[in-house]
């Protein structure tokens, strides 16, 4: 499993968002780091009436971890505040529980062209490991596109049970999935559904 190289630390950030990255991250950190403390941090949006959480409560239901020792639910106005002080808040998140370190489950983007929306950062395979803002992060699936961590949820055998209780979607207002938003495509790409 690619959390496998994240050092057993005692206490590891998750940064979850309730999608199919952030939700193999826990499914592997849960085999791969039992003894590990996590702290959760989740991002919300009111703009989309926090459309996410109540993927993000499905998904822990279903995993039901019990080495979780908190969960920071942070709400912003809309994806460009998140963008501008998420970073501001994980300092702030790892000073207070004096985390070693914060994982995310980034992943790179597809090769194909999937229309607007796309995250240039994504293009390129970046560090597993790196230092920002005084913050060690590991980024485990920073080589994957989806379509391998489609390929992940097979092998591990949680596609039926974990994949259904996650979320893509950016869109502000429902219907949801609306298969429009570049998030429903890169979905879409990698699973073959929304």
């Amino acid at each position: 499993m690619e959390t496998n190289l994240i050092p057993q630390y005692k206490k590891i950030g998750v940064l979850v968002s309730g999608g199919t990255d952030s939700t193999l991250l826990l499914y592997q950190l849960s085999k791969t780091h039992p003894n590990s403390e996590l702290y959760l941090w989740t991002g919300s949006r009111l703009d989309d009436g926090k459309f996410n959480l109540e993927y993000v409560n499905k998904i822990l239901l279903e995993l039901q971890l019990n080495n979780i020792k908190a969960h920071s639910i942070v709400t912003f106005k809309n994806r460009a505040e998140g963008k501008e002080r998420r970073n501001k808040l994980h300092k702030q998140f790892v000073d207070m529980f004096n985390l070693d370190c914060m994982v995310n489950g980034f992943t790179l983007n597809p090769p194909e062209d999937l229309g607007e929306g796309r995250d240039e950062k994504r293009d390129t395979i970046r560090p597993i490991k790196s230092e920002q803002n005084g913050i060690t992060y590991y980024m485990p699936f920073v080589s994957l596109t989806k379509k391998d961590i489609a390929q992940r949820y097979e092998e591990n055998g949680i596609r039926d049970s974990l994949f259904p209780l996650t979320v893509s979607c950016e869109a502000v207002e429902p219907p949801r999935p609306c298969k429009q938003c570049w998030w429903c495509k890169e979905r879409h790409w990698g699973f073959g559904e929304y």
